[in-house]
Order: structure tokens, then C-alpha cells, then sequence
């Protein structure tokens, strides 16, 4: 059943997810430096992993699911698009600003490229680290809220009056299949 599936993987693991980004930016805003911030990235992308594939409610909102985890990227925009970031303004760095950059340099999958590079980065990543660590714990605290305060209820509710998402709670049993199958055709 859905409640089940909401409380047991859900909730828990998009709280887990916001739990462990923050717990990165937190590091990296102390140390920027690879090597340490690689155990809490690791732990921050499993949290990801356990939920990556409910890409619906507040995870589709403003395209999120896409910032978090931007991939495949075979043209290497997002390489691209942090060399642009790193030799250019900071102020596109900041916190107002950041969100408005390229999904494509954002997330998990962007951090991994500053974390683990494939060639020497042409600049510091210190600032460009620090601010995809805030955004990718701005972003999860976003999803987690919405789940608590909301959605979740909104999921409950399936086929209760004034519910205008889902209409039926067979709505929801196929959105959560259809997440699934998703899921594992995009690990395919």
C-alpha cells in the first residue's frame, strides 16, 4: 500500500537526503578541500540514490530532480558551464545567483566534478564547491518540506474531495509504478 511505501521510503528518505546535504554544506563552508568533504558527499549522494527515482511532487518542481543529479551529459555542458564559473564573476556565486546558473554545473553530479576531477581545475573551486554545496542543501530542504508539510497529504487524500492532483488512490499506486518502472529503465 501507498501510506506504507510513504512512511517506510519516502519521508524518511527524502529526510535523509536533506539531513546529509546539509551536513555537507556544513562541511565544506569549514574546509573546502576535496579530500574531506569526500566522505560526506559519498553519504550525501547515497542519500540521493535512495530516492532519485520519485522524480514527482516537490521533486519535479522547477525542474529539481534535474539540478540535483544532471546526467547523462554527453556534450560536457556541465564541465562547460563550472569553467565558465570558476574564471568568471563571483557574484554569480552567491546564493541569490546560483540557482540561476546552468543545471548542468549544479548538484551532486557538478560537486562530483569539483570533488574527483578528470584534470586540473583552472581555478580555486573553494567558492564554486561551497556554493553548489548551499544550493544542493537549499534544494533538498525544499523537497523534504514539501513532503512534510504537504504533499505527503496531498498523496493521503488520493479521491478525497478538493484533491485535484490525484483523484483516485489508483492515481497514486500509478504514479508510484510508473516512478519504478522509470527508475529502473533510466538505470537500464
Amino acid at each position: 500500500d501507498f501510506e506504507q511505501t510513504l512512511s517506510d521510503h519516502i519521508l524518511p528518505g527524502y529526510a535523509a537526503f536533506a539531513a546529509s546535504t546539509q551536513a555537507l554544506a556544513e562541511d565544506a563552508a569549514k574546509d573546502c578541500k576535496a579530500d574531506g568533504l569526500k566522505p560526506a558527499f559519498n553519504a550525501a549522494y547515497d542519500a540521493w540514490l535512495g530516492v532519485q527515482h520519485l522524480r514527482f511532487g516537490p521533486a519535479e518542481a522547477d525542474g529539481l530532480s534535474v539540478a540535483i543529479a544532471f546526467w547523462p551529459d554527453p556534450k560536457g555542458s556541465g564541465a562547460k558551464s563550472q569553467r565558465a564559473l570558476l574564471l568568471g564573476d563571483p557574484l554569480q556565486l552567491t546564493p541569490e545567483h546560483f540557482p540561476d546558473q546552468s543545471v548542468a554545473a549544479r548538484g551532486l553530479t557538478g560537486l562530483e566534478r569539483l570533488l574527483y576531477p578528470a584534470e586540473p581545475l583552472p581555478a580555486d573551486p573553494c567558492a564554486l564547491i561551497q556554493a553548489t554545496t548551499l544550493d544542493l542543501a537549499r534544494m533538498s530542504k525544499f523537497i523534504n518540506d514539501n513532503w512534510v508539510s504537504s504533499y505527503a497529504n496531498t498523496v493521503l487524500t488520493a479521491g478525497d474531495l478538493g484533491n485535484t492532483t490525484f483523484q483516485t488512490r489508483l492515481e497514486v499506486l500509478q504514479t508510484l509504478f510508473t516512478q519504478i518502472v522509470a527508475g529502473l529503465e533510466f538505470d537500464k
